[in-house]
């Protein structure tokens, strides 16, 4: 049916004035490896990649080079350039896979492929991809060549220089990667350049930056939700592009985060204190550690905040007591003053004597599972006894 409907199609476009270039693979799709245009063996930290030449036959749009990848539970799939063809509108692209190949290209399989391209006024280049197989797909990799290469920083963080290093960057993941699927990197040259997830739902996203001398070969990631396995998947919307500031990128970035989530501007949400919005400095006072060491008892704790108070002003101050309870992450949930620190007599005036000065504190309470050893820890988890008495009989 597709094949009778087409020509109609494009008769119709030409009749309005639009023009739909077709092209097969035989003639555009450059014939890339996974070897091209990168430092192999690299030049610093590796990371684990396919041993030979993958093959990544990609296509040329916007001044990039696309191809993709598949991956199921089973294997990893390739596009088959003799069942692919491109076809081009203005700033449009849409690349169209009815077959793939595995085992590094020796053998053939059944599956499809579409994504869609679009180049913005400003350069830059969005598009979303989707694959089908008569079995489960767990994620699609997008293949991009020509990204610049620079200094990096991380979802917000601060610029640091990865040098000839190969990394994977991985979203969500806290600890120095990537708590929002943003990566920007400064050029050399000057400007900035942006790889990211435009995701309307959590979910997982992964850079791979691979160094060669003028560029990076990038892997951008998009994976199924592990819930929910499907033959057919359509990833998030990925967008890369330039920009002259780093403000340029960040500000419509977060801004599109904060409308996709609905969350509210901290500058006027009603449920922020007082004391909160003028807090400008979080000092942790940590107490105890889980060996038993104690870092700070209850009285060292309130000479370190008198020291504080002629530094700066206490009601700037935010005082966070983690192990004040004694052995951290041990003997919760208890939430019992330590003897060893000084008791609940030490305690209290730590808390007395801390607000008076102005500071405002607040203890770790962060729920976790009972330790085996935490004292009555199974009575705070069961329901207290009945008190009430049942009769029958009368």
């Amino acid at each position: 049916m597709l094949h009778r409907v087409r020509p109609f199609l494009l008769a119709i476009f030409a009749w309005l004035g639009l023009s739909v270039e077709q092209a097969t693979a035989q003639t555009e799709l450059r014939p890339l490896t996974s070897l091209d245009g990168v430092y192999s063996p690299p030049r610093g930290k590796g990371e684990m990649k396919f041993s030979f030449a993958w093959p990544e036959p990609s296509a040329e749009f916007a001044g990039f080079q696309f191809s993709f990848r598949v991956q199921t539970f089973e294997n990893a799939y390739a596009i088959d350039p003799a069942r692919t063809r491109l076809e081009r509108s203005g700033d449009r692209l849409r690349y169209l896979c009815q077959g793939f190949t595995w085992a590094g290209g020796q053998e053939k399989a059944a599956g499809e492929l579409t994504a869609e391209f679009q180049r913005n006024p400003d350069g830059s280049v969005e598009w979303r991809v989707s694959a089908q197989m008569d079995q489960p797909v767990k994620s699609i990799s997008t293949v991009v060549r020509g990204i610049p290469r620079g200094e990096l920083s991380l979802a917000g963080n601060n610029f640091f220089d990865p040098h000839d290093d190969e990394n994977t960057f991985e979203y969500p993941q806290l600890f120095g990667q990537l708590s929002t699927p943003l990566i920007v990197i400064k050029k050399p040259q000057g400007g900035f350049f942006e790889l990211s997830a435009r995701q309307t739902e959590v979910r997982p996203a992964r850079f791979f930056l691979q160094p060669g001398p003028d560029s990076y070969r990038a892997e951008l990631i998009y994976e199924q939700a592990g819930w929910d396995q499907r033959e057919r998947i359509q990833s998030c919307q990925w967008h890369i592009g330039a920009a002259p500031t780093y403000e340029a990128i960040a500000k419509p970035y977060f801004d599109r985060l904060a409308q996709t989530y609905r969350i509210p501007a901290y500058a006027t949400r009603p449920d922020v204190p007082a004391w909160l919005r003028d807090t400008k400095l979080v000092v942790a006072l940590h107490g105890a550690h889980w060996t038993g060491f104690i870092f700070n008892d209850y009285a060292k704790q309130l000479t370190i905040l008198r020291w504080i108070a002629t530094q700066i002003d206490p009601k700037h101050v935010l005082v966070f007591l983690p192990g004040w309870d004694g052995r951290y992450y041990w003997n919760y949930p208890l939430y019992q003053t330590d003897p060893r620190m000084g008791a609940t007599r030490a305690f209290g005036s730590l808390s007395t004597r801390a607000t008076s000065l102005g500071f405002t504190s607040r203890p770790c309470l962060a729920p976790t599972r009972p330790t085996a050893s935490s004292r009555d820890s199974r009575s705070l988890l069961m329901p207290p006894p009945s008190t009430s008495t049942a009769t029958t009989g009368t």
